[in-house]
């Protein structure tokens, strides 16, 4: 403040109010303020800033897991990673209770430190034919915006020409 023009006679001095209320992570920065002298339209420094803004910062590495064809009874996994670009660590939580008959996380739940990595174990698991599986899973993060991974696969009954019986 003020953000438009204003006159300054000899002698005569204005204070300058600079706020900073940023709703989101910011990196570090420096920027430069500066006035114009109107008769003449030189421009001069008048102060620098310097800012961050710290928060927590969760990205999840795919935003899709495929399975593929599974036999029923049998597993796959595969892992996902949750990275921390943040500079303030965070809880998480995934909810999988409404699929948890086919997909497990593990770990289901956690705490993740700035700038470091999470590997995820995703085990598709499941117990009955299905031609077309699929789940967006939700992530809790405490103090920021939820993450999603869509996950997809699908079940077949063991074929019969495949079941042998070995005797030994």
């Amino acid at each position: 403040m003020p953000s438009g023009a204003i006159t300054i006679n000899p002698r005569e001095s204005h204070d300058v109010e600079i706020s900073f209320k940023p709703t989101a992570r910011i990196n570090a920065f420096k920027d430069d303020v500066f006035y114009k002298i109107v008769e003449n339209q030189e421009r001069k420094k008048l102060l620098n800033i310097f800012g961050t803004a710290h928060g927590i910062e969760m990205k999840l590495m795919e935003d899709t897991v495929g399975f593929g064809t599974v036999v029923v009874n049998s597993k796959i996994s595969k892992t996902i990673q949750l990275s921390n670009f943040g500079d303030v660590g965070s809880k998480f939580e995934w909810d999988t209770t409404f699929c948890s008959k086919y997909f497990t996380i593990a770990p289901e739940k956690g705490y993740l430190v700035p700038h470091e990595d999470l590997h995820f174990t995703v085990t598709f698991h499941p117990n009955v034919p299905d031609n077309d599986i699929r789940f967006k899973v939700r992530c809790s993060i405490d103090g920021a915006d939820s993450l999603y991974v869509n996950l997809i696969g699908k079940c077949i009954p063991q074929p019969q020409e495949t079941i042998q019986e070995l005797k030994f």
